[in-house]
């Protein structure tokens, strides 16, 4: 990633150099034939959101060998049209943590119990 190139260019570059087409590494890396060929071309509105795009540099670089971290940080320059970014993940946003799927059977277990025991309670004091 040296000689002044921008990401497109050096993901173009190293992949023609390893002659691989864009559809060998979108199969192998799971990532969509156009993600690839948007980041390549450096149309990034084409692109979703911040956090799966992230994780399609991280894919893309480490499938052809190139840094992670400065296939990034190229990424960000070229988003913050040359502005150096001291820390790439300064805004990056915490996923919204949801209970657990043992969290939402315990609420199930524990207030079907309460039922239970209203209903049994309820019944036993009937006539």
């Amino acid at each position: 990633m040296v000689d002044g190139r921008t990401l497109g260019e050096t993901l173009r570059a190293t992949r023609e150099q390893q002659k691989l087409t864009i559809e060998e590494i979108a199969d192998r890396t799971k990532v969509r034939a156009e993600y690839l060929e948007a980041l390549e071309e450096e149309r990034y509105q084409m692109l979703p959101a911040k956090t799966y795009v992230t994780s399609f540099i991280r894919s893309y670089a480490r499938f052809l060998g190139i840094d992670e971290q400065e296939a990034l940080r190229l990424y960000y320059q070229e988003k913050t049209d040359g502005v150096e970014v001291e820390d790439l993940w300064a805004d990056e946003v915490e996923p919204e943590r949801r209970p657990s799927r043992v969290a939402w059977i315990a609420i199930g277990i524990g207030s079907l119990t309460v039922i239970v025991a209203l209903l049994f309670f309820l019944l036993r004091k009937a006539p």
